[in-house]
């Protein structure tokens, strides 16, 4: 399930290479990309984002976590320092 928070913005499940990925798309050149698990967006103080990394494929963004999105977690993307959506990472079948 996505929740847009941002008409221009796109985020979705996706694949970088063999790596599990939250692909963002209609985001600027140079746009700082952070994942948060949403449950942390409302802690107040010094909290870091998820580890990983940002790789630049076509025109989208796609953050690759250190370690792996946990199912039924939901997970804030943050662009720019403004949350642009909200997605609950899918259990399977």
């Amino acid at each position: 399930m996505v929740t847009a928070l941002a008409a221009v913005v796109d985020a979705a499940w996706s694949r970088f290479g063999a790596s599990e990925c939250l692909r963002v798309r209609g985001v600027a050149p140079g746009a700082e990309l952070e994942v948060w698990p949403s449950s942390a967006i409302d802690v107040t103080g010094a909290v870091a984002s998820m580890a990983g990394q940002v790789f630049v494929e076509g025109g989208d963004l796609c953050f690759v976590p250190r370690f792996a999105f946990v199912e039924g977690t939901s997970y804030s993307v943050v662009v720019d320092a403004e949350p642009v959506a909200e997605l609950l990472c899918p259990r399977p079948p």
